[in-house]
């Protein structure tokens, strides 16, 4: 089975807002290929973020924020991402492994 190579550029902006309480605004886009280079279609992408599931014991849970499948070219893109947060970029495609 092949591995997914995902190459990811992740560029964050900050929203010029004159609310102070507004959120800033993030963005991830990439490309997602196969080992040998060539755009894969139709694979899946998804953002999660991690949240504090349980109080007591601070034990944390991958949420799902965003998902969508790649364009023919195999280029993928979020908008409107929490910046400051740590995120988890997910790909798969069937009938091969998942890649962080």
């Amino acid at each position: 089975m092949r591995k997914i190579f995902c190459f990811i550029l992740i560029s964050f902006a900050i929203a010029n807002t004159t609310n102070a309480q507004a959120p800033s605004i993030g963005r991830a886009y990439g490309k997602v290929t196969d080992s040998l280079g060539q755009p894969m279609s139709q694979a899946t992408a998804i953002v999660l973020k991690s949240v504090v599931s349980d109080t007591v014991t601070k034990k944390k849970k991958l949420v799902l924020l965003k998902g969508r499948d790649t364009k023919t070219n195999g280029e993928f893109n979020f908008e409107d991402l929490p910046v400051g947060t740590p995120l988890v970029l997910r790909v798969s495609s069937s009938g091969r492994s998942a890649e962080r």
